[in-house]
C-alpha cells in the first residue's frame, strides 16, 4: 500500500470516529474524550472546537551518535509522538504532527517514507 493511501484511509478512520464519537461523556481539554484504540493508535475527541486526532508512539526506539548505536542514558529527550488531526469545522483539514522529543534545529526538518523526500515546517511551542 502506497504512503499516501496509508495517510487517507487514516483520516478516514479519524473522521468517522470523530463523527461517531459522543460529547457525552467527561472529557478533559487537555487530554480529550477516549474514542477507540486500534493496533498501536489511540483515537481522542475535543468539543471546542470539534477536533479528532490519532495519535501513537514509537514501539522502539534506537539512539545512534555518530552512526553507533549508543544506551539510552545517554540521551536527554522526551516522548516522541505521531499524530494526525482532523478539524472538521475548518473544511475538514487534516494535520500530521511529529514531536521528536527535542527541538529541531531550524526552520524545516525533511521526513523520508518509502523514498519520498517533503520537507516539512518546525515550530517550538
Amino acid at each position: 500500500m502506497k504512503t499516501g493511501h496509508i495517510f487517507s484511509a487514516l483520516a478516514l478512520s479519524i473522521a468517522m470516529a470523530c463523527v461517531a464519537g459522543s460529547m457525552d461523556a467527561q472529557e478533559s481539554q487537555d487530554t480529550g474524550k477516549f474514542l477507540a484504540k486500534a493496533s498501536e493508535w489511540v483515537a481522542l475527541e475535543w468539543a471546542n472546537p470539534k477536533t479528532c486526532a490519532a495519535m501513537t508512539v514509537p514501539t522502539k526506539t534506537v539512539y545512534t551518535r555518530g552512526g553507533r548505536e549508543r544506551p539510552a542514558h545517554e540521551f536527554r529527550r522526551g516522548d516522541a509522538i505521531l499524530s494526525v488531526t482532523y478539524f472538521p469545522t475548518h473544511n475538514g483539514a487534516v494535520e500530521v504532527s511529529f514531536k521528536g522529543g527535542y527541538p529541531f534545529e531550524g526552520p524545516t526538518a525533511k521526513l523520508e517514507i518509502d523514498g519520498v523526500t517533503v520537507e516539512l515546517f518546525t515550530h517550538e511551542r
